[in-house]
């Protein structure tokens, strides 16, 4: 564990205590596609404690380009002045990711919620479902009809 000691203006550090602690991972194995391991990405909070040098150098694209199990998070909004939609938006205008890779982030993030199994397959498809229609470049204008539509 970390300690981070925030500042109200200028940039966050994590407590000399921890020195190095937030560059290192350990996996077990010969490599990191060999373990089940899900890696977490918080955009704002590794830029704020010097993990990534920068948005544009952050380690995202690499991650996904290996194939491993990504999501992208806020970590704690407060502290970083972040949001999961901020989120989002860094990495759609710093690393000019496609829609795909997007969609399977969320998609991801969905796969590793602590939501029971049924709860996640529901919203799972429901996303699928609006991200297909979206694509078609359809809305859905009737809440009500929506809600209906997917009830089925």
């Amino acid at each position: 564990m970390a300690a981070v000691r925030a500042h109200r203006t200028g940039k966050c550090r994590p407590h000399p205590s921890s020195d190095g602690l937030l560059r290192t991972r350990r996996y077990v194995g010969k490599s990191r596609q060999e373990n089940s391991w899900r890696d977490a990405l918080f955009l704002s909070s590794n830029v704020c404690l010097d993990v990534a040098p920068s948005l544009a150098e952050h380690s995202l694209p690499r991650l996904l380009e290996e194939g491993l199990y990504t999501t992208l998070n806020s970590d704690d909004p407060p502290l970083f002045n972040t949001t999961l939609t901020d989120e989002y938006l860094k990495v759609v205008h710093t690393m000019n990711l496609g829609l795909d890779v997007l969609e399977q982030l969320v998609q991801n993030g969905i796969g590793a919620s602590g939501l029971p199994e049924a709860q996640r397959k529901k919203m799972s498809l429901e996303f699928r479902q609006e991200s297909e229609r979206l694509r078609k470049g359809t809305t859905v204008h009737d809440e009500a009809q929506f809600r209906r539509s997917n009830s089925r």
